[in-house]
């Protein structure tokens, strides 16, 4: 399968796009439903998921050792209501 390429503008454009897509769910409506955290966990040796968790403005709260199927570690990551209210959790334009 091939992979699609974007130009740099057009990449740059869909990823803004998408994190403020995200966001806007991920803040109001997960917090109007009662919801007080959002966890994420994601394979420690994938950058690109913790630096595309990063943008998103999830908080690393830790390591998980030998968490993967095949002992592989993990990070935990959480959006949390308070985060959200102090506007920590916000996503630049």
């Amino acid at each position: 399968m091939d992979r699609l390429e974007l130009g740099h503008a057009s990449h740059e454009a869909l990823r803004a796009w998408h994190d403020r897509a995200f966001h806007a769910v991920l803040g109001p409506q997960v917090a109007a439903r009662g919801a007080f955290r959002v966890e994420a966990r994601a394979l420690a040796a994938n950058e690109l998921a913790l630096r595309w968790l990063g943008r998103l403005g999830a908080t690393q709260r830790c390591r998980l050792p030998g968490y993967g199927k095949n002992s592989e570690d993990f990070f935990l990551y959480d959006w949390t209501r308070e985060a959200f209210t102090a506007g920590r959790a916000s996503i630049p334009e």
